[in-house]
């Protein structure tokens, strides 16, 4: 049977662009136009844009169409169709034009606010001061200046041997084009010694990168330059952070080359202040403490346990396995409470610190794959690694005050932004610095071999420092004081221990007990598992003391929570570690394209 169609469709023209509704939403005009009146027999055909005659004066916007049909019985039916004409004109029957929809109104940051979670800002405090310990600290040297990158101790670490071994002897590392710049780092080391030593240890940092690669090892320099141009650009050479990719990428350069850690850092300082965003107390302090990121991780390694050492038996062995554990963990550590305390110089709140900890964790990888590449650069080009090795002059009494007061600089920048500038910032500011002044005259002073024994040094005072803080802390907060009132109090109270311990390894001499002699090495080595323990929960932000007491009465539940609570870690680490090794396998080879083909069209233009 036959049915008889009379179609009128009707558009009413009704545009929402406005942005202050939320979502496309079209209303009828006052004066509806027919635009297709046919009579039709048969299947209704699928209509067009070309068989509709929209008007060509229809406005931009969200509209809708009325289809009206009769069968033939007279019974009428209506149905809606929408569609939207964009801003060029085109008409869209889907209903999707994005550049109709209202833009979304720039989300205003949080202000950071370090009195909301006086327990997380107290816990900071803790942390910080017990990484600060064995960074600032002070204690007797005995007798080499590596006795003082972390306590040691494990007598004459020593240079590599001068004999030519295996990567000496290779063919590529011996021509002119590959060792030219090898007095490049001895020359601008003397230069800047006079005036900074910080300069000049970061300038041959890299030396065993240069006695692998030869003058390639330089090329991380233009690489840290460029990532930090990029940067800029994208910020707009503002006072923010940069995008997560380069911040990890600059902090990886950083670690395995300090120098170029530092040339990052200022063309960062440099385009801010150039710009004029330095403009007020919480841009310089962001600007300073974000740059500082970029070279601290590898110089704060060597300042917890030595970067390479020599060993020829199993307690040699033991030794250097610790180091890898240690460095890794405790400069990891240090990176992310570092990047934690970001918002607090800033002012708001950052996206960038969820990622605090998944960065310090590649610091830590980065610093083993550093440390492996120092053991091949120690065996394999000991010839060339002390062809490279730089004999620094002693620091003198001035550029000691210069690092005292570069010490005092940063403290005050990552304290500040919490404390204000007070009474509270001051007392901190003085317990922390009393015992840099003491080092100065640390010779003079009386050396106590029974202080030797019972003062710790390296990763036991740290860890155990942090033990005290965390106890310190919870004593604070349980004195129902308010958020603000414990937050000033604490920063006053906590740096005590710190500074006592100081004080006493301010006239430590030799132990006389030596806990290295091999009748003591089951003890040691069990000391330093126990010790290692304790730092992984405070890294991991647990209770040391409530951890250890469940486990001694229900060792079974805490095995099981152990496994539960490490597992998630494992599978997020695995995850972000696969992530970024594609995102810097596609950043690196787009990269080498791009600069491959500028250098073709380079040598083919005449």
């Amino acid at each position: 049977m036959k049915k008889l169609l009379f179609m009128i469709t009707s558009v009413f023209m009704a545009c929402v662009t406005s942005p202050t509704f939320a979502a496309p939403t079209p209303a009828p005009s006052a004066q509806p136009q027919v635009i297709l009146d046919q009579l039709l027999t048969g299947p209704v055909p699928a209509l067009s844009a070309k068989d509709l005659n929209i008007p060509s004066n229809l406005a931009p916007g969200f509209h809708q169409l009325t289809v009206e049909v009769y069968d033939d019985k007279g019974v009428i039916s209506s149905k809606r169709a929408l569609f939207c004409k964009d801003l060029q004109g085109q008409l869209h029957f889907d209903n999707i034009c994005p550049d109709l929809l209202p833009k979304p109104a720039p989300k205003k940051p949080s202000p950071f606010n370090p009195y909301s979670h006086p327990d997380e800002t107290i816990s900071f405090f803790a942390v910080a001061l017990a990484i600060g310990s064995a960074l600032l600290g002070s204690r007797r040297k005995s007798g080499s200046e590596q006795g003082d990158l972390g306590g040691a101790d494990a007598g004459s670490l020593g240079l590599p041997s001068k004999k030519k071994s295996w990567g000496d002897r290779r063919g590529y590392i011996n021509a002119k084009f590959m060792n030219s710049f090898d007095s490049l780092p001895r020359s601008i080391a003397h230069s800047v010694d006079r005036f900074s030593h910080l300069l000049a240890r970061a300038s041959v940092d890299a030396r065993y990168l240069r006695a692998i690669f030869g003058n390639l090892a330089w090329l991380t320099i233009p690489a840290a330059l460029y990532f930090s141009y990029t940067g800029m650009r994208s910020i707009k050479n503002h006072a923010f952070p940069f995008d997560r990719s380069i911040i990890l990428t600059l902090l990886l350069l950083g670690v395995f080359d300090a120098l170029a850690g530092i040339c990052a850092a200022i063309v960062y300082i440099d385009f801010v202040f150039a710009s004029g965003n330095l403009n007020s107390q919480h841009a310089i302090f962001f600007t300073l403490g974000f740059s500082l990121l970029f070279f601290a991780p590898g110089l704060i390694a060597s300042k917890f346990r030595p970067l390479h050492r020599r060993f020829n038996d199993f307690a040699g062995f033991w030794e250097r396995a610790t180091d890898y554990v240690i460095t890794s963990i405790l400069t990891g550590w240090a990176t992310a409470k570092l990047i934690g305390a970001l918002p607090g110089l800033i002012g708001y709140e950052m996206s960038i610190t969820k990622s605090a900890n998944t960065l310090g964790i590649y610091v830590g990888l980065a610093l083993l794959a550093r440390l492996l590449l120092e053991e091949i650069a120690w065996y394999l080009y000991p010839y060339r690694l002390n062809q490279l090795h730089v004999e620094l002059k002693p620091v003198g009494k001035i550029q000691r005050v210069r690092g005292v007061i570069f010490k005092v600089a940063v403290m005050i920048i990552l304290a500040q932004p919490y404390i204000g500038w007070n009474r509270y910032l001051a007392a901190g500011i003085a317990i922390l610095l009393i015992p840099q002044i003491l080092g100065f005259f640390d010779e003079k002073l009386p050396a106590s071999r029974y202080l030797g024994a019972i003062t710790p040094s390296g990763v036991l005072k740290t860890v155990w420092l942090g033990i005290v803080g965390v106890v310190v802390g919870t004593q604070i907060l349980h004195h129902h004081l308010g958020a603000k009132e414990s937050v000033l109090i604490s920063f006053v109270i906590l740096p005590i221990p710190s500074f006592i311990y100081s004080i006493l390894g301010a006239f430590a001499g030799e132990s006389i007990i030596n806990i290295r002699h091999p009748k003591f090495r089951y003890a040691y080595r069990f000391l330093g598992i126990i010790i290692l323990v304790l730092l992984i929960l405070q890294i991991l932000g647990f209770n040391p003391l409530t951890e250890l007491h469940h486990a001694w009465q229900h060792p079974t539940d805490t095995w099981h929570s152990l496994t539960y609570k490490w597992w998630p870690y494992v599978q997020a680490g695995w995850k972000n570690l696969s992530h970024w090794t594609v995102v810097g396998w596609d950043h690196s080879s787009n990269w080498c394209v791009s600069v491959w083909r500028k250098f073709l069209h380079w040598i083919s233009t005449p």
